[in-house]
Formats: C-alpha cells, structure tokens, sequence
C-alpha cells in the first residue's frame, strides 16, 4: 500500500459477494488522483467473498476475517483502527462508484475545514434518485410516523415524518442532520475529537448518531450533489427481514435514549410498545408474528 494515503476505504461485507466484487471494481478500475487504500471487514460471510478478496484482489485490498457478525458499526471500526488515510470512508459493499466521485468528494471536503463530514447523491440501480439526507425528527413527527398516521399525508411530504429530505433538495449543495451510511467520508481528526462508531448500534442508525456527534463536535454535515454512487440497497441484510425491523427500532430508540432525553424516549417507547400490541391484536398471522418479535425485543432492550 502506498504512503501518504489521503484516503482508507473501510468496506464491511456479510454475504454480498457479487455485489463486494463491483463495488470494489468501481475503485480500482479508475484512475484516482487520490492514494487510496481498500480495507474489507468480511463478518463471517460463507458465500465465497473471503476467497475472492485473497483471490482477485491480494494486491488491492487489505482483508480483515471476523469469526461472527460483529454488526456495521463494531466492524467499521476494526477497519478504522487498522486505517491510514487522512480521511475515512465509510463504503457499502452494495455502492458502485461512478465517474470521479471518489476524487470529487475527497477534493471537496479537504478544501472546507469546517465540513467534518460529507455524504454525495446516491442512485438507485435503474438510476433514479435515491433519498438518502436526513433532518432530525420533532418528537411529535417521529409519533405521527410510528402510530402510522403519515400514511394519510401525500407522499412527497410523508418522507419528512421519517425526517427524510425530499427531492426538491437534491440538486445543490446544503447542510444536513446526517447522511445515509451507504457512503460517509470524513477528517480523520474526527475520532480523536468524538472517537469511534458507538457499537451498541449493530445495525443501522448509527449513522445517525455519528452525525450528531460529529456536529456536536461543531463541524457541519454537507451534502455533495456532484459526485454520484449507485447504492443497490439491502445487500447485505436482505435475508433477515424480521430481524432487520427489530434491530431498526432497538437502535431508534438507543438513538433517542442518547441524544433526545427521557422524555423523548419514554414517549416514543410507548408508542412503539403500543403499535407492537396493536399488530398482536388485530394484525394477520405475519403481523402478529412480527409484532410479538418486536414486543419482546423492545421490553428486553437495556438502554444504560
């Protein structure tokens, strides 16, 4: 690996081989102006993607072999550890970079000290725009979303409830709350202001909470429509859909316990307890499974 590297690359992977292989093609296939290095956190993948990285890319890429699934948040922070760059990337192993994407985001946030973090336009496969800049919830959007209620609004203004900015936005350059972790480059002096990712967040909004630190940390989180990376979404976490909506409140409610008080989240842990016995009561058999599997992973959670 090269020294002087501006950029470490930190991939986690859990059974997303093919979707690994083109992500990591669409690195090493263009010529960078940037030094980069490529680390791969495999979290106890059996599908094949150990020996492709030791196979096809022994000279690319630096492997890291977990013996279990330590979760996103615990596995991005091995590849940090073991990181050189000025600044770290955060990389789904289900992104395809396009163009100059890399050399764009990279250029930008070393030319504006006060951004601590920067996130780019994500696509979906077929190209289209995909939402992917957030706002921080009010306490009272964060109920209308979880009772459901955000259903009756038009869809353009029902992604606000889930605090998700809309498409009118996506075309300039604007500050946000926090960005999807599909694709997170930031300054290095980061982690020795606010340190790493917080591994109580297994699975997913540890973005979020990143975000929020780091902005508590006085920088801003920018948006960067000019670079651009397919994001084929659920790579990696399609085959645990029960699980995946556990975890998904498990780390909300962690979230609002850490950043919003006690108010916040003993009112939006009602809810949720609330929707989770409504689904019991009243939901088809799916829904009744799925509430019961939320109940228990609600009432067993341990906050502190």
């Amino acid at each position: 690996m090269a020294e002087n590297i501006d950029v470490s690359i930190i991939i986690v992977n859990w059974n997303a081989k093919n979707l690994l292989k083109k992500c990591i093609d669409s690195i090493i296939m263009k010529e960078n102006r940037m030094k980069y290095e490529i680390i791969v956190i495999d979290n106890n993948s059996n599908d094949g993607s150990r020996d492709l990285c030791e196979h096809n890319y022994a000279n690319s890429v630096r492997l890291i072999k977990n013996r279990q699934n330590r979760g996103f948040a615990a596995a991005n922070n091995q590849g940090i550890k073991e990181s050189k760059g000025k600044f770290i990337l955060l990389l789904n192993s289900d992104t395809e970079v396009l163009d100059n994407a890399l050399d764009k985001c990279f250029e930008y946030i070393s030319s504006h000290k006060d951004i601590g973090l920067i996130g780019c336009r994500l696509l979906n496969s077929d190209g289209t725009l995909q939402y992917s800049c957030y706002n921080f919830n009010s306490i009272l959007r964060s109920i209308i979303f979880k009772i459901g209620a955000a259903k009756i609004i038009r869809s353009d203004k029902r992604y606000k409830y889930e605090g998700l900015i809309t498409s009118a936005d996506y075309d300039s350059l604007m500050d946000v709350d926090y960005v999807c972790g599909a694709f997170m480059m930031f300054r290095r002096e980061i982690i020795d202001k606010i340190g790493l990712l917080d591994e109580r967040f297994f699975m997913y909004a540890e973005e979020a909470d990143y975000c929020a630190r780091i902005k508590n940390a006085g920088y801003r989180i920018a948006y960067f429509p000019e670079a651009s990376v397919i994001h084929h979404g659920g790579g990696s976490s399609k085959s645990i859909s029960v699980l995946s909506e556990n975890r998904r409140i498990i780390s909300r409610l962690l979230f609002i316990k850490k950043h919003k008080g006690n108010l916040y989240f003993n009112v939006y842990r009602f809810f949720s307890i609330l929707v989770a016995a409504a689904n019991i009561i009243s939901g088809d058999e799916d829904r009744r499974s799925r509430g019961r599997s939320k109940l228990k992973a609600i009432l067993k959670l341990k906050y502190e």
